[in-house]
């Protein structure tokens, strides 16, 4: 039987759950969050948080791509949103973005990741570490590029993003 496996990451940041949570669809961002280092290209972005929004990403593999369609779900407004992949690199995905509110005037982001990778046992043994250890460089840049975005802009705006 296919076992998933679980990624999390949680970062404070300076700035209030809301705010957080709407600067993710300021026009651009979804490019913004993708490392330099990863070969993929923002085909369209979701238009909100919404359920049932969609995203696509074209991953280049050398002269091949392969798109990744995900949809959102599990919307909680102020609260969270989800990605689940409809079609992609993964057997089973599902992106949970969580934003707790700690104060009036700072939160945590949380990045739950469910997945399972495809040919799931053979390719755990071969790639389980490769995987986890890119989720991880991966969410660490996204993490950097949200907090700095957002606490830099405030800073010198000493307002709302």
């Amino acid at each position: 039987m296919p076992t998933r496996e679980l990624f999390e990451m949680r970062s404070r940041i300076k700035s209030p759950a809301q705010e957080v949570l709407d600067w993710h669809w300021r026009r651009g961002t979804m490019q913004k969050l993708i490392p330099p280092w990863e070969t993929v290209s923002v085909i369209k972005e979701a238009e909100g948080p919404q359920n049932g929004q969609r995203a696509i990403l074209r991953l280049h593999i050398g002269p091949a791509h392969l798109d990744w369609v995900a949809e959102h779900c599990d919307y909680i407004e102020g609260m969270q949103f989800a990605d689940k992949q409809i079609s992609g690199p993964f057997a089973y995905w599902l992106h949970t973005h969580i934003f707790e509110s700690v104060s009036e005037f700072e939160c945590e982001l949380i990045d739950r990741v469910e997945y399972e990778l495809a040919l799931s046992r053979v390719s755990k043994l071969l790639l389980g570490t490769w995987t986890r250890d890119k989720l991880d460089r991966m969410f660490r840049f996204r993490h950097h590029i949200t907090k700095t975005e957002i606490e830099s802009f405030r800073e010198r705006n000493n307002q709302q993003v």
